[in-house]
């Protein structure tokens, strides 16, 4: 089946601002602005998984079809988003693969010559979106939304529990921060030694992955090789990151509404050179498969999003996972849904301020699932330090927190008890 894939619907609280630079994007439809670098091509499941290597200079697959269209649009880049999937029982997941590309055709000319193939279930291109914060001149203050939220109330209960991961699929985390450290998650089934000990496709994934590659970056920011290493440049991961779960009761910093829930570091955006920060989807299908196979509890995803770059079968999968996917509502303040938002299966949260009013920026509609504090918070910044933020994107991670402590009381409770 040859075609390419459509968006459907649900309801939540989330719209993105959509100004990037054609240094980053230059194909636009629908509103929606697509990698001009990247397509993902999902292989039928009876040709997959394919053994993509770089043969003078271009991928070749052993398909010769495939690899004619790889030469022709010089393809030096070709990952599988969900490694191994066969061995978890979702042999068409084991199919999709990001292609990049280093020459200027037509994105679309690209995508219709890749789904024309018989080996090609379908093609998508890569959205690519703007991930959801304000800045705000920093001032003096405090956590107000702990107290808004009762989350000392909360922690007379449960302090939350270092086996419950909270994935923070963003711009990376600044996983050695004094406030954040002691709450990484390890995997320690894969330590760091140059082999895949775990076997799920990813060598030395200690403290995460980072999954971009192939995008236009700031200087000094990482966006060439994927690599184990989910550092952040651009400090919108982090502050969200600290919201969920900075390390609490420690004598440093502030205090995170999971306490003592874990942090996975997923590693799906970056820095762009015009300054702001951005997330593609294809990254983030592979984040969302990866935490649903590792265990994550709840995966904050505080961008935009629309049904590219095998979002929509990752955020499956995910979910049949357990995994409590939770998206922010956006800063358009309008009626508009991103794709994840539209979803049943997803969290939406829209932002409120210190009187628990909307954001004046939020987004809003009959979509949203629940609101949270999103003016003026105060968390951990990149280089280890600390700022105040605006956004759906800082709501967000208030919600993830609260889903962290929600399963460390019960741990046998599914996705969808969690969040009811």
């Amino acid at each position: 089946m040859n075609r390419y894939k459509e968006g459907v619907g649900f309801a939540l609280i989330f719209v993105v601002a959509l100004f990037i630079s054609l240094a980053q994007a230059q194909y636009l439809e629908n509103g929606v602005n697509y990698a001009p670098n990247r397509i993902v091509v999902a292989f039928a499941a009876q040709y997959s998984p394919l053994n993509p290597v770089l043969q003078d200079g271009t991928i070749a697959t052993g398909i010769h079809e495939v690899d004619n269209l790889n030469r022709l649009y010089n393809v030096t880049v070709m990952w599988p988003l969900f490694p191994k999937a066969e061995e978890h029982g979702e042999p068409a997941m084991a199919g999709y693969y990001s292609l990049v590309f280093n020459q200027s055709t037509p994105l679309e000319t690209i995508l219709a010559a890749y789904a024309k193939l018989v080996y090609v279930d379908h093609v998508e291109p890569v959205g690519i979106h703007r991930v959801n914060f304000s800045p705000n001149d920093p001032s003096l203050g405090s956590q107000w939304a702990i107290t808004k939220i009762q989350a000392r109330q909360a922690w007379d209960h449960t302090r939350g529990d270092s086996t419950v991961p909270l994935g923070i699929a963003d711009t990376g985390v600044d996983w050695n921060h004094p406030d954040l450290s002691a709450n990484i998650w390890y995997n320690w089934a894969d330590p760091i030694d140059g082999i895949d000990n775990d076997g799920n496709g990813y060598i030395d994934d200690f403290r995460g992955w980072d999954w971009v590659t192939g995008v236009s970056v700031y200087p000094g920011e990482d966006g060439s090789t994927p690599d184990n290493n989910p550092m952040d440049f651009d400090g919108h991961g982090t502050h969200c990151s600290g919201i969920a779960s900075a390390a609490t009761n420690n004598s440093i910093g502030i205090a995170g509404v999971g306490f003592n829930c874990s942090i996975m570091c997923l590693r799906i955006g970056w820095e762009g050179t015009d300054g702001n920060g951005y997330v593609g989807m294809d990254f983030a299908a592979s984040a969302m498969y990866y935490a649903g196979n590792k265990g994550a509890k709840a995966i904050n995803c505080s961008w935009g999003s629309d049904n590219s770059g095998g979002i929509s079968t990752a955020a499956t999968y995910a979910s049949n996972h357990g995994v409590n996917i939770v998206s922010a509502a956006g800063n358009d303040n309008n009626e508009v849904a991103s794709y994840l938002c539209t979803r049943s299966d997803v969290i939406a949260v829209a932002a409120t301020d210190q009187n628990d009013h909307k954001a004046d920026f939020s987004s809003y509609g009959s979509w949203v699932d629940i609101s949270a504090p999103g003016v003026n918070i105060y968390s951990t910044y990149f280089d280890n330090t600390y700022a105040y933020l605006d956004g759906t994107s800082m709501a967000t991670p208030h919600v993830v927190g609260v889903i962290g402590l929600i399963r460390s009381i019960d741990p046998a409770l599914t996705r969808s008890q969690a969040q009811t």
